[in-house]
């Protein structure tokens, strides 16, 4: 059988935190009377508010210090020079611990996971 490296499982579970804390701001948004859109280019999602494309939002969610790839930056820039706006609703590590410790199930599936 193969063994996978700690680093790999370590990125494995920063992926998943990261999926997380896309939930959590999705949510933010939807409390907040907005509809949230995938897109997955370069934004992870758009929102609208009152089905107007005027009141239209990107926005990529980063996790802690995590940083904009080059992907996002091309993306946010398009954007901008386009007078749409782009946000980075940042998530930081303190807050996913606090939520996950509210959830004990879902914080156990984090620690527990290991791809070897």
């Amino acid at each position: 059988m193969m063994k996978i490296s700690k680093s790999r499982t370590q990125l494995a579970r920063n992926i998943l935190k990261g999926k997380i804390a896309e939930q959590i701001a999705q949510s933010d948004y939807q409390n907040n009377g907005f509809q949230i859109v995938k897109t997955g280019i370069g934004s992870d999602f758009k929102v609208i508010k009152n089905n107007a494309n005027l009141n239209c939002e990107f926005v990529e969610v980063k996790l802690g210090k995590s940083r904009l790839t080059k992907r996002q930056k091309k993306m946010s820039n398009i954007l901008k020079q386009q007078g749409i706006p782009y946000s980075i609703y940042r998530v930081s590590n303190e807050f996913l611990d606090n939520y996950l410790s509210e959830r004990p199930k879902l914080s156990k599936l984090i620690s527990n996971f290991d791809l070897s």
